[in-house]
């Protein structure tokens, strides 16, 4: 099975790439800037393509059409009409793509949504795909709307369309307030999040590459949305706990109060951001698992532990920092 993937120099869309080769399958690497940039696959026997081309001409003998690509932030560069603009990329042209590749003759389409169009927190009970949706940002509302628009999409054409919708990604190399915070706490910062006994979901990079090959393999899938998650919850101090524990760092962790911390985050204009961090967001990953039989072979504390041991390497490559934090694998 041919699979085309978009944002393929991203950190989802490169892991896909990879693990769809290891299958021994062909894969198209859609991502812009192409020319010379065939390296960061290691030589491996992958198709590149320039975005630029048509889509119908990029999704030319595709059997799925797996959509990574998407743009979290525009605020910066478009301060007045920000949601015009990420509705642009992740609604209008993801139905773009899909209406393409339907013409062509692709027979799937599995698009990576957010656990954010369901909400930015869980109350008491782990999101659900049956909950009602109900995005507080731009972007989770652009992929909430996207959502709907590939599934009409889907019923007028025929082709399948598999959504995804996916919790904070771990792995190595990860991008925003992952790196942010392996940064911060290799440089031993004061975090103030000693009390903070939240739950929260997340999944690893392996976990979500086994996943999207069972959504691209799978059958009766077509006009369904999934959430996807790690095996058990995590909270926050547990996730700097085990970060510094491999980097050979002290957690720099203080106890500061909720009500302290999110009067500092609406002083420092970082309320939302905050919040993120001190609420619950569990996710019942639970209706995937049954229609697939997917089970996460990285344990979420071990996914966790290789991202920080890749950090620590690049870090610092002539230092093997690492031999002091040895683990044993949880893999399942």
């Amino acid at each position: 099975m041919k699979a085309m993937v978009t944002g393929a120099n991203g950190f989802l869309g490169r892991a896909i790439c990879r693990a769809w080769a290891a299958h021994g399958e062909p894969v198209k690497a859609v991502y812009r800037d192409s020319v010379n940039r065939k390296d960061i696959f290691d030589h491996l026997d992958i198709e590149i393509v320039d975005d630029t081309q048509p889509n119908s001409q990029k999704c030319v003998g595709a059997d799925v059409v797996i959509h990574c690509a998407a743009r979290t932030h525009v605020l910066r560069e478009f301060p007045k009409r920000p949601l015009d603009e990420i509705r642009r990329i992740n609604r209008d042209a993801a139905v773009d793509l899909a209406r393409a590749a339907a013409e062509v003759g692709v027979r799937r389409f599995i698009f990576l949504s957010s656990i954010h169009v369901a909400g930015d927190r869980s109350l008491g009970l782990p999101l659900r795909e049956t909950d009602r949706p109900n995005p507080q940002e731009f972007y989770a509302l652009s992929k909430w709307e996207a959502e709907q628009s590939l599934l009409e999409c889907g019923y007028a054409s025929g082709l399948e369309i598999v959504i995804l919708r996916l919790p904070l990604v771990h792995g190595p190399n990860p991008k925003g307030n992952l790196r942010k915070l392996l940064i911060a706490i290799d440089a031993e910062v004061l975090l103030p999040l000693g009390t903070v006994e939240n739950r929260r979901s997340v999944l690893g990079i392996d976990n979500l590459c086994s996943a999207v090959w069972l959504a691209a393999n799978s059958p009766n899938l077509g006009g369904r949305t999934y959430h996807l998650a790690d095996e058990g919850s995590i909270s926050v101090r547990e996730m700097v706990l085990v970060l510094a524990s491999v980097l050979g760092k002290r957690p720099r962790l203080i106890a500061v109060p909720r009500w302290l911390a999110m009067a500092g985050g609406l002083l420092a204009g970082r309320r939302d951001q905050l919040r993120k961090l001190l609420d619950d967001l569990e996710v019942d990953a639970s209706a995937f698992r049954l229609a697939t039989g997917w089970r996460p072979t990285v344990g979420l504390r071990d996914g966790l532990r290789e991202m920080a041991e890749s950090y620590a390497r690049q870090s610092n490559p002539t230092t093997d920092n690492l031999g002091a934090n040895a683990h044993k694998p949880d893999r399942a």
